[in-house]
């Protein structure tokens, strides 16, 4: 059950990602670009930090903070897709994995969380006369 909640939300965040990009890829291409979208998705070109996108620059500063050195600007590219789609599926992935840890009401009890009856019994979605304005029974 959790596999596949996880499998679903992944799914879900990929699609999701890929329509961000589409809308940003239409963007790009009204304002001019000429890049075909498999070549502007991948960053084709990326060989430098100056013209990194914000992923590559996060990337980039988290891998700078965790081995102590400097990257090399070849990897800019790598970089910018890895953290581009890497952080749209870990969040997925984190999704899934708590929407599928989550017990289940049973179908059978109701909704959950909603009341069974009202003050001294009475049904709560029905009153035994008709409402007021004011809320109270006639």
């Amino acid at each position: 059950m959790v596999l596949g909640s996880i499998a679903r939300a992944v799914a879900a965040s990929a699609l999701g990602t890929l329509a961000m990009d589409a809308s940003l890829y239409r963007r790009y291409r009204h304002n001019g670009g000429d890049a075909a979208f498999a070549g502007w998705e991948s960053s084709d070109g990326l060989v430098s930090w100056d013209d990194a996108p914000g992923p590559a620059l996060v990337g980039k500063l988290v891998l700078e903070r965790v081995l102590q050195h400097e990257v090399s600007p070849r990897y800019a590219r790598l970089l910018n897709n890895v953290t581009h789609w890497g952080y749209g599926l870990a969040a997925g992935a984190g999704y899934g994995l708590l929407a599928g840890s989550r017990r289940r009401p049973a179908v059978w009890l109701g909704l959950p969380f909603a009341p069974r009856s009202g003050p001294a019994g009475t049904p709560c979605f029905r009153s035994s006369g008709s409402m007021s304005r004011s809320g109270s029974t006639t």
